[in-house]
């Protein structure tokens, strides 16, 4: 069994059928970088879905946490193009690893799993931009060219009689299994489990079998494609709990291997798509320690030779330095005559000299320098030098000198070498995989809320849009709607579900309502605010009147709440942060900071938020929280202060 290291066409075939209601009609809300493409975070409704695209081979909404990397410049493209848009439709128009996105705007991604994998953003035919750049033999994805499709399989086997796929693969001289992937784009394993239930050889070449057979065989891989498509059911084949394999049917061919089933097969291709990434990326760790491994032994080499060559260099001064020694006087006299014919540019004379005085055992002179005056000497394979300007005795202490650097020298590689030999623990990694399910939110977590004291839910909107979406969708008939009495205000729904509502919790979510109106920005210290029912609240305006989005009119009696403290409080729990009004806090935890309007910039409050919640739990996620504060303060000054019961 070969590794599964991406989805075959059969694969994303199903997938892309298992998850076309889920993302149509949904709006494109943002774009994210990952290792080998991207992913589309997707709103539809109150409800948030994200699909990962991996131009290796990959298509799924994410089910568990998946790391994202710094933006590109194409997913910023993605954004200032698509972010916003509409999902009109996603198919496979084609029986191979191609999968298209309509968009409105007559936008379309074109993801591409052949040829390197690819993800183009098109519009009205023309590429805005893609993953990759690339030129092909018979096309070129670049901006603002004409965008063509890949060599594609165009034949859909699902809808195609067996006789009619014989047509197409009958000449063929290659053996059955790689003329159904080539010319069919049948997965491999799809054939291979058919040749092996009607006990075909798969190395016989196509034009030699019998029709009858190869018939058969087109009908038993058209059933089985539709099985697998229809199967609900995901077998993970492994091998010591490393996945290697999955399909959505149980092969006869591979009876002897051990497998899971899984009922939920987009969480089973999470989790087989996060053990891929960690196998990749162990590889990538072994590839690069080999690497090293490789270039510290070359390094080891170069360093032994370097030693052996100075070892080389050393010998030689010192036998030079030996046979100057043993003939002091003669060299002497050699070096004063040179010396005397270079000064009389007597040259010829130079040359009778050495021929005469100079012997072989003292090596071969290369060069005399009469520019610098030195005597250049091949002695046992080693260039030494000898200085015309000093005696013998002060030429013998400069070779010593250079003895003495070859020494130093050989030292620090010796050094070097003790080092890079010294044996390293290599260590892999080899704990289970670290899967975090990805937490999905509830629906009210979009808006600002909390949980009042007596338990009952209160959102607020945070925006116009927001207000719109609570008041039409989101109010049931004994919700109580809150806003201040002040332009620029939230409205506020506290959910009664079967349990009646207390003054206290009345005025908690009357307080959550002053406190992030307008009335923060301008400085009060304190607002009035009325409460009525959902039949007062109305979309219909007087004639004459216009009412905005997030606007209504209220009919009827308001309750009102007088005199109530612009006063909120930041608490801790469960190692999260959460904004309550003041009241609340009160009755529900000891320690809070108290947040009023004041002369203190938000971002200074926010780093003095941060920084006592960072006290009292230091292993918290500091920029998770950061983000939290941020998101959930208003506009306007503060005024914080810590409380400690």
């Amino acid at each position: 069994m070969t590794s599964k290291t991406f989805l075959h066409t059969i694969d994303i075939i199903s997938i892309v059928l298992n998850i076309k209601d889920i993302l149509k009609n949904s709006y494109i809300s943002n774009v994210y970088s990952i290792e080998s493409g991207i992913i589309l975070q997707l709103k539809k409704g109150d409800d948030k879905i994200e699909l990962l695209i991996d131009i290796r081979g990959w298509v799924f909404l994410i089910a568990y946490e998946i790391e994202r990397k710094e933006i590109t410049n194409f997913v910023r493209i993605l954004r200032k193009n698509i972010v916003g848009e509409k999902i009109l439709n996603i198919s496979t128009p084609y029986f191979d690893r191609y999968v298209k996105i309509e968009l409105t705007n007559d936008f379309n991604l074109h993801i591409e799993f052949m040829q390197g994998g690819n993800i183009i953003l098109e519009k009205d035919g023309l590429i805005v931009d893609s993953f990759r750049h690339v030129k092909y033999k018979d096309r070129e994805i670049k901006p603002k060219i004409n965008y063509s499709l890949p060599n594609i399989n165009k034949v859909d086997i699902l809808n195609t009689s067996p006789e009619n796929l014989y047509d197409i693969i009958k000449d063929s001289k290659a053996g059955l299994i790689p003329t159904l992937f080539k010319k069919l784009g049948i997965p491999s394993e799809i054939s291979e489990e058919a040749c092996y239930i009607l006990n075909i050889s798969r190395d016989i070449s196509v034009n030699k079998l019998n029709k009858d057979v190869v018939l058969k065989a087109l009908s038993l891989i058209i059933m089985l494609s539709k099985e697998y498509i229809n199967s609900n059911n995901i077998f993970i084949y492994h091998n010591d709990k490393k996945f290697i394999f999955f399909s959505k049917i149980n092969y006869k061919l591979y009876k002897n291997y051990v497998f899971d089933i899984y009922e939920d097969m987009n969480k089973a291709i999470n989790l087989y798509y996060l053990n891929y990434i960690k196998f990749i990326d162990e590889l990538k760790k072994r590839e690069k320690i080999n690497l090293e491994l490789e270039k510290k032994e070359k390094l080891i080499n170069q360093i032994r030779l370097n030693l052996s060559q100075i070892e080389n260099k050393i010998n030689s001064y010192n036998n030079f330095i030996l046979k100057i020694k043993q003939n002091i006087t003669h060299f002497e006299t050699i070096l004063d005559l040179i010396k005397k014919y270079l000064y009389d540019k007597d040259y010829e004379n130079i040359k009778v000299l050495l021929h005469k005085l100079w012997s072989n055992e003292f090596g071969n002179i290369i060069e005399i320098d009469k520019k610098e005056k030195t005597l250049l000497i091949e002695f046992n394979n080693e260039i030494l030098k000898l200085n015309l300007n000093y005696n013998i005795m002060k030429n013998i202490n400069e070779l010593y000198s250079e003895i003495k650097k070859l020494k130093l020298a050989k030292e620090e590689l010796e050094k070097k070498l003790k080092e890079l030999e010294m044996p390293e623990e290599i260590q892999f990694d080899e704990k289970p995989l670290d899967i975090k399910e990805k937490q999905r939110k509830n629906w009210y977590e979009n808006f600002l809320w909390f949980i009042t004291s007596n338990n009952h839910l209160c959102i607020a909107g945070r925006d116009a849009s927001q207000n719109e979406t609570l008041i039409k969708k989101r109010t049931d008939e004994k919700d109580i709607i809150f806003h201040a009495d002040i332009h620029g205000s939230p409205f506020t729904i506290l959910k009664v579900d079967n349990k009646d509502v207390n003054e206290d919790e009345l005025f908690e979510a009357a307080q959550f309502t002053v406190s992030y109106s307008s009335g923060w920005k301008y400085g009060f210290t304190s607002l009035n605010a009325y409460w009525v029912k959902k039949d007062q609240v109305s979309k219909k305006a007087p004639s004459g009147m216009y009412l905005s989005k997030g606007s209504f009119m209220i009919y009827g009696k308001k309750n009102m709440i007088n005199n109530v403290p612009l006063k909120l409080a930041v608490c801790i729990t469960n190692d999260e942060i959460k904004v309550y009004p003041f009241l609340t806090a009160q009755k529900k935890f000891k320690e809070y900071l108290i947040l009023m309007p004041g002369s203190q910039s938000k971002e200074d409050a926010i780093k003095k938020i941060l920084t006592w919640v960072l006290n009292k739990n230091p292993n918290i996620n500091a920029d998770k929280i950061k983000n939290e504060i941020s998101l959930n303060l208003q506009k306007g000054n503060f005024s914080i202060i810590e409380n400690k019961s």
